[in-house]
């Protein structure tokens, strides 16, 4: 693989690692009022984000494998899906600025969640959008998603503006970053056309699934911070500093999924039978890495608030990096089934995973280290449902699949022990 396709998530990783240094200064700075309405408004915009790009945006890369030739040429045109997921994001942002001005209890609020949530949808675009094309310039301008809704909220702070305030800026400002990025992709080498419903029509039947799943994936993502919404503003701000914590090593995941998966979608079938086993291995290589770091910064959000010690201080981060082992083990999987366009199995594993953490909360919600464990103990149905349908369907290498997730858990395992010996709970 060229060096230069790690461009793409390295400016994945640095546009996530300026939206976290973003929020966590507010998570820290601002006062208990003032990132309440912030840390409310980025659970709802994450998951709907994800959501409003109806499956489609995940599986262009299938299409874009189809007519790659005509596109290097300069001589394609958007594809009926990318045209109408740049439509929805758009209206999501409009719609959210004209909510966040109207004189309704909770209207800036949800406005800003609209617009945000339409902002990181056309951001999702760009990006898979550049990588399939190899466009880096596309990935570039997707990039700026992410930081600016926290970017707005401290230039907020800092202005001393109201939280109503602060959400219509942040609601206007994600509209016009939309427009622009929505003016990009125009100017790029895909051009728009009219869009055909029944083409259209199809291209939502295969994507159907994806809609259910990115809603629940991304209500898992967001982890304990929705558990936590009723809790006091000490527990939350905890919670949503634990899982800003978690963001970092998914973010990395994330970033390299986003490679390896849109390489095997994009790649013929004998280069990409040849190259599975090595892009498991990097897999392996990033959910290890992904792992340590949130060991290290969640061991120090956890010495730093000081309520836990002991082995209690010490399973906060090891839950949270064995939710990333299973996160990892998941993207490996679910990458194989886009390249099939198979979207049923992947809704079910994240469906699945909802209703085992809601339903621990709901029997028993308990402190922060029982929520996180219950998150734990969930998110593993993520990559056992995908095997289990993996291995019901006979898919070619299964066992090599198999190996690579027992790689992925002795890292994993491994990195908790030393967490574990080093706070002295062995």
């Amino acid at each position: 693989m060229h060096l230069r396709r790690y461009v793409f998530p390295a400016t994945q990783l640095a546009s996530a690692g300026g939206a976290f240094l973003a929020w966590t200064y507010l998570s820290f700075a601002a006062g208990p009022h003032f990132q309440d309405v912030a840390i409310r408004s980025l659970a709802i915009a994450a998951p709907l984000s994800l959501a409003l790009t109806l499956g489609l945006a995940y599986l262009l890369p299938n299409e874009y494998r189809g007519t790659a030739e005509s596109l290097r040429n300069g001589r394609g045109t958007w594809s009926h899906s990318l045209t109408f997921c740049v439509l929805v994001s758009l209206v999501s942002a409009l719609v959210g600025a004209i909510f966040g001005f109207l004189p309704i209890t909770g209207g800036p609020l949800l406005g800003s969640a609209l617009s945000m949530a339409g902002l990181l949808s056309m951001g999702i675009l760009c990006a898979q959008v550049g990588r399939a094309t190899g466009r880096l310039h596309q990935a570039v301008v997707g990039a700026v998603a992410a930081p600016l809704p926290p970017v707005v909220w401290v230039v907020g702070y800092w202005g001393g503006l109201s939280t109503t305030g602060t959400n219509r800026w942040s609601a206007v400002a994600c509209v016009a970053a939309a427009a622009l990025m929505s003016r990009s992709l125009r100017h790029g080498t895909l051009r728009p056309h009219a869009i055909d419903k029944e083409v259209l029509r199809s291209s939502i039947g295969r994507a159907g699934p994806l809609v259910p799943h990115l809603i629940c994936f991304g209500l898992v993502i967001q982890g304990i911070r929705v558990t936590s919404w009723d809790d006091t503003s000490s527990e939350l701000l905890l919670s949503h500093q634990l899982m800003l914590c978690a963001s970092i090593g998914f973010t990395l995941l994330a970033s390299f999924n986003s490679l390896f998966s849109v390489t095997m979608q994009t790649s013929e079938v004998e280069e990409y039978h040849g190259s599975l086993s090595s892009h498991l291995r990097r897999y392996a290589i990033v959910g290890a890495a992904s792992c340590l770091f949130v060991i290290g910064t969640a061991t120090y959000v956890v010495h730093r608030d000081g309520s836990s010690t002991g082995t209690e201080a010490a399973s906060i981060p090891a839950f949270l990096a064995l939710a990333t082992a299973n996160v990892t083990f998941y993207y490996s999987l679910s990458a194989q089934f886009l390249r099939r366009a198979s979207t049923k199995p992947i809704a079910l594993s994240s469906s699945v995973t909802l209703v085992l953490f809601v339903g621990a909360m709901l029997v028993d919600g308990g402190g922060i280290t029982h929520q996180l464990g219950a998150y734990a103990a969930a998110t593993f149905a993520l990559p056992a449902v995908l095997l289990c349908c993996q291995r019901a369907a006979r898919a070619p290498r299964t066992h090599t699949l198999s190996t690579s997730g027992a790689i992925i858990y002795v890292a994993a395992f491994s990195e908790i022990a030393v967490l574990l010996l080093a706070a002295g709970a062995l």
